[in-house]
């Protein structure tokens, strides 16, 4: 599930044409975490971190982290649009369907 996740980022951000640092900047948080993601060396990313990524690369990592690969690609367009509610809605979401 991890290497999905430094993969993805890795995607997003040079889709986005951004370097490491770059998307550091604009996410606000270390480059080095940037890159230890990507490599998968951080094994359990915060969720602070995931939704600032997510909010640049605009894909929703923290759903992807908590689903993995198989279920994220499956129910992806779901996932999008969860992109689009604030901080707090989607971790009320995710608490919700973690409660289910």
């Amino acid at each position: 599930m991890i290497n999905f996740i430094g993969k993805l980022i890795q995607e997003k951000r040079r889709a986005l044409g951004l370097s490491v640092r770059k998307l550091a900047i604009l996410a606000n948080i270390n480059h080095t975490d940037v890159t230890k993601l990507e490599h998968n060396k951080i094994q359990k990313p915060s969720i602070n971190t995931l939704l600032s990524l997510s909010k640049i690369l605009d894909v929703n990592l923290l759903a992807a982290y908590l689903e993995g690969e198989e279920k994220y690609l499956k129910y992806q367009s779901i996932i999008e649009k969860c992109a689009q509610l604030n901080d707090e809605q989607l971790l009320n979401a995710i608490k919700y369907i973690n409660s289910l």
